[in-house]
C-alpha cells in the first residue's frame, strides 16, 4: 500500500507515533507516523533475538554441563549464579544505562554477554561463563526500557512497555 495522505501545512509530525495521533482518520498514513512505529518495532525485535539467544545459551550450558558429565548439582547452579549476577549488579545497572545513550549501553551489554558466550566456547566453565552472561543481561535490563523513551512520546510508554514485556516473557 502506497504512503498517501494530506498533510497539513506547518503542522509537526515528527513527534507522532500512530495515523490517530497525526489526526488521520482514513488509511492513508505520513510517512512520519509510519517511521516512528517502525524504529520502535526495530527495538522490539532486536531485545526478542536478544532474550532468544539468553535462553539459547542457557540450553547450550546445560547440554555443556551434561557433556561434561558435571555434577547434577551445577545444573541448578547454572541459574542461580546467573540470578547472583543480576542482584549484585542491580544498584549500578540504572546508573550505567543512564550514563550514556540506551542504544551503546545495549551494545556493551551484549558485548558482556558475547564475551560469557565465547568464555564457555573457550573452555571456562560454563557456571562462571553463565554468571558473566548474566552480569551483561543485568546492566541490558534498565537500558532495554529506556531506549523506548527515546523512540515513543509519553502518552505511548504504558502501552509500549506491555507490548515489550509481552514480547519478552
Amino acid at each position: 500500500m502506497p504512503i498517501t495522505g494530506t498533510l497539513e501545512e506547518g503542522r509537526d509530525y515528527s513527534a507522532t507515533t500512530s495515523p490517530a495521533s497525526c489526526g488521520i482518520k482514513r488509511t492513508s498514513y505520513p510517512a512520519q507516523c509510519i517511521v516512528m512505529n517502525l524504529g520502535f518495532f526495530i527495538i522490539l525485535g532486536s531485545q526478542f533475538l536478544s532474550a532468544l539467544a539468553d535462553n539459547a545459551l542457557f540450553f547450550a550450558a546445560m547440554a555443556l554441563l551434561k557433556q561434561q558429565a558435571a555434577p547434577e548439582w551445577h545444573t541448578s547452579m547454572l541459574l542461580w549464579f546467573f540470578t547472583v549476577s543480576y542482584v549484585v549488579l542491580a544498584p549500578f545497572a540504572g546508573s550505567f544505562a543512564d550514563s550514556m545513550h540506551k542504544g551503546r549501553a545495549m551494545m556493551i551489554c551484549n558485548g558482556i554477554k558475547f564475551a560469557g558466550c565465547v568464555g564457555m566456547l573457550a573452555g571456562v566453565p560454563p557456571l562462571l561463563a553463565y554468571g558473566v552472561v548474566g552480569f551483561g543481561a543485568a546492566a541490558y535490563s534498565p537500558a532495554k526500557y529506556g531506549i523506548i523513551t527515546e523512540y515513543l512520546p509519553h502518552e505511548k510508554l504504558v502501552e509500549a512497555v506491555r507490548g515489550c514485556d509481552g514480547v519478552l516473557s
